[in-house]
């Protein structure tokens, strides 16, 4: 978003925000498990990793891609969160049956605007 409007900054609150990941998964019915497997490979491999991680501006778990990753995105504190402000974030569990109650509140937010 920068890129279009460099207006644009990134803040996290003093007291830390959510944070979420995009897993690789393979279902328990998967016909192509060995595949699956390879592919999940080729994506953590640093090189590959680290090419998506420049292309999308998204940390990828393996750390052995980020002397890899072009300097400009690997020193980016909105890309690579300083270990400090990584502490106070946290990745919302499942709500269950809550998630319905969460999906109203926002929704009545959204539609405020």
């Amino acid at each position: 978003m920068r890129k279009e409007n460099p207006d644009i900054a990134f803040a996290v609150p003093p007291e830390g925000t959510s944070i979420s990941c995009d897993d690789f998964v393979i279902p328990a019915g998967a016909r192509e498990v060995e595949l699956a497997h390879a592919f999940i490979d080729f994506m953590h491999d640093p090189a590959v990793a680290a090419e998506n991680t420049n292309f999308l501006s998204y940390v990828c778990p393996n750390a052995a891609s980020y002397p890899l990753v072009d300097a400009a995105i690997r020193d980016n504190p909105a890309v690579f969160l300083a270990p400090e402000l990584r502490a106070k974030c946290e990745v919302i569990d499942d709500l269950g049956a809550d998630t319905v109650k969460y999906t109203k509140a926002w929704d009545a937010v959204k539609a405020a605007e």
